[in-house]
């Protein structure tokens, strides 16, 4: 959490990555499609990670993931919230 914190620091949308050259247009500090790419493929690589990947993979993955976790915590809390109206019904 805190190499996220360091990575972000008070920056609340924008890209993920941010490029030191600046670029054309509406976002001058960003990467292109290619260097997105590129940098999720190394980061993969250096990961161990023997498959393909890219971009949207990537994030087609975290989400997944994120979607679960939601779901596991949800129904915990209404496995708890149920708990709690059982003895109130005794």
């Amino acid at each position: 959490m805190q190499m996220l914190q360091l990575h972000f620091g008070t920056r609340r949308a924008g890209p993920l990555f941010r490029s030191r050259e600046r670029e054309k247009g509406l976002l001058p500090y960003t990467y292109s499609r290619r260097g997105s790419a590129q940098i999720v493929r190394d980061v993969a690589r250096k990961a161990g990670n023997t498959k393909r990947i890219g971009p949207h993979l990537f994030r087609r993955t975290m989400t997944t993931k994120l979607l679960a976790l939601v779901a596991a915590v949800v129904s915990a809390y209404w496995a708890s919230c149920g708990d709690v109206l059982m003895r109130k019904n005794r």
